[in-house]
């Protein structure tokens, strides 16, 4: 195969120095493709001898396709470079074998080429929502909002610009449209999710059944988005069930028992905040979703599962609205191992917009922090 279809000119001048400061024995590289599948960029992850090099996984991460050279000269895949081959099919790399001289690829596996990111208009994006825009053809009572214009802007550029900006914005600026508008024109040019985190329930519900609705009637944008509170807020069919044959356990809250199982029947989303009334904590924790109790594939109501039904439903979604709390769950779990292209508590993102941020303080440190006492601390010495 054409190396220089596949190879820029440095970097395959780069490559044949790798292996003479190796001493001719393999060298294993993790190699950055640009958007027209062409090796621009190499890392030295590892050097091993004439036989054979390891993966540096570390490495790996870095790069879009895995690279390595046979001193043999024989390109063809022994049965480890396989098993990488495998590997790097689970994770979205290509992997290419080369000679010492670079003079020759034989291509593994086909490298995903990377998506190319497209700008948000900030004038397209304000437009919507300045004089002679979709919203003042839709509210007779518009009137322009210079300071909400400003803000709109300035979150345009922070998502072109992939950077991290706070702003601080007065009651009656019209924040939500400010930032939803260029997140749904970024989740929509890009097909990248986009997660508002709150810090309340409120404005949560203001979000999903009345800003973002507005907002793509305005846009003319389809981008679907899903409210994901944490599991304790469902229904569990399962334990519901159960509970329902110890009914004698629910003697003094035998009418909110018989209210929440016919609920149970017509609710399409078993979450809490759905009800009409509020149910006693003493049914309600006997009854919801908790993971420790939670029988995943091996539940036997796992089709009409509340919270499987929002997790999917998630995982389609361009707009994904939570708290704060179960945000930094969602990262404290990736920071743990979980890894930031899988689903975690949540599906993969790659924007967060943080609204009344204010209270973000209190929900990272219950996540990213450890209290020592005195006892702790014995227990260690």
């Amino acid at each position: 195969m054409d190396v220089n279809k596949r190879f820029s000119a440095s970097v395959l001048d780069a490559m044949r120095r790798d292996v003479e400061e190796a001493g001719g024995n393999e060298v294993f590289w993790a190699g950055v493709i640009n958007s027209d599948g062409l090796v621009t960029g190499v890392t030295v992850g590892a050097r091993g001898n004439e036989d054979s090099v390891i993966v540096n996984s570390n490495t790996a991460r870095e790069g879009h396709v895995l690279i390595h050279n046979h001193p043999s000269g024989v390109l063809f895949p022994s049965e480890a470079d396989q098993g990488i081959a495998a590997n790097s099919v689970d994770t979205s790399l290509g992997f290419y074998i080369v000679n010492n001289d670079v003079s020759d690829v034989y291509v593994v596996v086909e490298p995903v080429k990377p998506h190319v990111l497209s700008y948000i208009s900030a004038d397209e994006a304000s437009s919507y929502i300045s004089n002679g825009g979709a919203l003042a053809r839709q509210n007779p009572l518009f009137e322009e909002r210079p300071s909400q214009i400003k803000l709109l802007r300035a979150i345009a550029s922070s998502f072109n610009e992939g950077k991290i900006a706070a702003f601080e914005a007065g009651t009656g600026v019209g924040k939500s449209y400010a930032y939803l508008i260029p997140s749904m024109l970024w989740a929509a040019k890009n097909r990248e999710r986009v997660v508002v985190s709150t810090g309340t329930i409120n404005l949560q519900q203001q979000l999903i059944e009345k800003d973002i609705p507005a907002a793509k009637k305005i846009t003319g944008l389809d981008v679907k988005a899903v409210l994901v509170k944490g599991r304790q807020n469902y229904l569990c069919l399962r334990r519901l069930e159960d509970a329902s044959s110890e009914r004698d356990l629910f003697s003094e809250e035998t009418e909110v028992f018989d209210k929440l199982y016919e609920w149970s029947k017509t609710s399409p989303t078993g979450s809490k905040s759905d009800l009409s009334f509020l149910p006693p904590e003493s049914v309600w924790t006997r009854i919801n979703s908790e993971s420790d109790a939670c029988m995943g594939m091996r539940c036997p109501f796992r089709e009409k599962c509340f919270v499987m039904k929002v997790r999917k439903e998630a995982s389609d979604a361009s707009i994904i609205v939570v708290n704060h709390h179960l945000l930094f769950a969602d990262i404290e779990s990736r920071m743990n191992g979980g890894g930031y292209e899988d689903t975690a508590v949540l599906p993969p993102y790659k924007r967060i917009v943080f609204d009344e941020a204010h209270g973000i303080e209190d929900s990272a440190t219950s996540f990213f922090s450890e209290s020592i006492t005195r006892f702790k601390l014995m227990k260690q010495v």
